[in-house]
């Protein structure tokens, strides 16, 4: 399932943030974004480098072990807890083809997702760009506008940097009639369940496994500031 654009669009009014696609535990913020008028961002577009540090190496201002010094210094950034209006975000069924995350993928393997009534997060966490990252990271992009525009220009002006990632414990709401099938497809790949609640319309599944963002903050390169 894909949701659609308007999906997203709403999705991202209401919480201030874009769904990541195809997440992983190797995330960090300075990772840049292609954002589409059109359908669900990207991390991979023609010309645009994988993150800002890997822009910063191109255009010689860091050396390979300083963007990777870089890279682990804001894969180490704490996780502390996230102030959002709602203490769970909700993701609607429609939105479920957008998060290409490791247990979701899993899952999906073996089990039809239209079946999921709708997926949470709790227990909220947040990664957050430090201050001084971002004072290091807009001191080289003026250097890059002074020195380098055309690469500058060419390459990340129009990309979106992501400042902020988010994190949860996943539950997924299962029609009732539809748990058995559901049980028996995690059995078969694998994935733990934390706990199970099951009713008489609805069964609800939580899954500890939370190493993987499931949302982003992201703010234009052109705009950005430290």
């Amino acid at each position: 399932m894909v949701g659609t654009m308007t999906d997203l669009k709403q999705f991202s009014r209401r919480y201030d943030l874009d769904l990541i696609p195809a997440s992983h535990d190797q995330m960090h913020v300075g990772m840049l974004v292609w954002d589409p008028l059109l359908g669900k961002p990207r991390f991979d577009h023609p010309g645009m480098p994988d993150s800002i540090f890997a822009a910063f190496r191109d255009a010689d201002y860091l050396d390979d072990a300083g963007m990777m010094g870089m890279i682990e210094e804001a894969r180490a950034l704490p996780r502390t807890g996230a102030h959002l209006p709602d203490a769970e975000v909700e993701v609607e069924r429609e939105h479920t083809g957008v998060l290409e995350m490791p247990t979701i993928g899993k899952i999906e393997g073996s089990f039809d997702l239209r079946k999921v009534r709708k997926l949470k997060f709790s227990e909220l966490e947040v990664r957050i760009m430090s201050p001084l990252m971002r004072v290091h990271i807009d001191d080289h992009l003026e250097e890059l506008k002074k020195d380098r525009w055309e690469d500058y220009d060419g390459r990340i002006r129009r990309v979106f940097i992501v400042t902020e990632l988010y994190y949860g414990s996943l539950t997924m709401l299962i029609e009732a009639q539809y748990g058995a099938d559901f049980e028996a497809a995690l059995e078969q790949v694998g994935v733990p369940v934390a706990s199970t609640n099951r009713g008489a319309r609805l069964s609800q599944y939580n899954f500890s496994d939370n190493n993987c963002p499931f949302a982003m903050r992201i703010e234009r390169v052109r705009g950005f500031t430290g």
